[in-house]
């Protein structure tokens, strides 16, 4: 949860986790052998989409500085389209901030005597990775816009920091912004729509 939100040694910690966790073509002689592989495969791929995922929120967090705090020469349109990308994350935060209240109260729901049974207060790394699939995908999504996607698994965070902020100089501008996202409705409409809304609020 921590690398979801952005924490880098967090990231960094998931990053280096899951290639231990990676199996290579298995022993099919052996069937027990072959379901102990495919399970630690499959922990490996859900480790390394939390930690892409986790990258491209820290790197949109950085996107929307760049343009807001660090004001570099760059048109309001550029500055309200990096206010919207802001907002979208918020909402991301919020709702992984429900994700705890809301697998509880599913879990109680599914208990038959819940007067007698008390669920265990712990996410799994499972329940987290099934519950968090759309917020994934829109981060994704977001990330693509923003011409970001390419650094999804870079754990060296000051070189990605740097080279994505020297290739921020060479985003859309102005009026080629507006064209872009309007494009951008034909490949992420979702996404898009909420950016475009938030610029009008803006």
């Amino acid at each position: 949860m921590n690398a979801m939100l952005g924490s880098k040694s967090s990231i960094i910690s998931i990053h280096n986790l899951s290639p231990f966790f990676s199996s290579h073509h298995p022993n099919t002689t052996f069937l027990h052998l072959w379901n102990r592989a495919s399970t630690t495969h499959s922990f490996s791929n859900i480790l390394q989409s939390i930690s892409s995922t986790s990258s491209l929120f820290f790197l949109l967090r950085h996107f929307v500085d760049h343009f807001t705090i660090s004001l570099p020469p760059c048109t309001l349109v550029n500055q309200a389209f990096a206010v919207a990308v802001g907002k979208v994350l918020e909402g991301y935060i919020s709702a992984l901030d429900t994700i705890h209240a809301s697998l509880i109260l599913r879990r109680a729901s599914s208990i038959s005597s819940c007067f007698n049974t008390v669920a265990h207060s712990e996410i799994t790394l499972l329940e987290l990775y099934l519950h968090t699939k759309q917020l994934r995908i829109q981060i994704q999504s977001l990330a693509s816009i923003c011409n970001l996607q390419k650094w999804a698994h870079y754990t060296d965070f000051e070189d990605v920091i740097a080279k994505a902020t020297s290739e921020f100089a060479h985003f859309y501008r102005g009026g080629s912004l507006l064209t872009f996202l309007y494009h951008q409705l034909q490949v992420s409409p979702l996404i898009s729509i909420t950016v475009y809304i938030s610029m009008i609020i803006t």
